[in-house]
């Protein structure tokens, strides 16, 4: 099983995952909670663990549109 990484736009990872997963591609951005005082109260997000950065698995849509890929909304060419 082979992955490559694709680099984002700031604070645009879960968009492209978004439009890549809309493409057909297989994507992976794992992510890591972060907890933050708003207004006095904890809130938990979750934030990507590699910021800019998502992984696409190589498989049979990815060798046939790879060019796509850094067309893609939210990723960088």
């Amino acid at each position: 099983m082979t992955w490559h990484v694709i680099m984002t736009k700031l604070l645009k990872e879960s968009y492209a995952v978004e439009k890549l997963i809309e493409q057909g591609f297989t994507v992976y951005c794992p992510l890591r909670p972060h907890e933050k005082l708003v207004r006095h109260k904890r809130v938990i997000k979750h934030l990507p663990l590699f910021p800019r950065y998502l992984f696409i698995k190589q498989d049979e849509i990815f060798t046939h549109q790879q060019h796509i890929i850094l067309s893609t909304s939210g990723s960088v060419s």
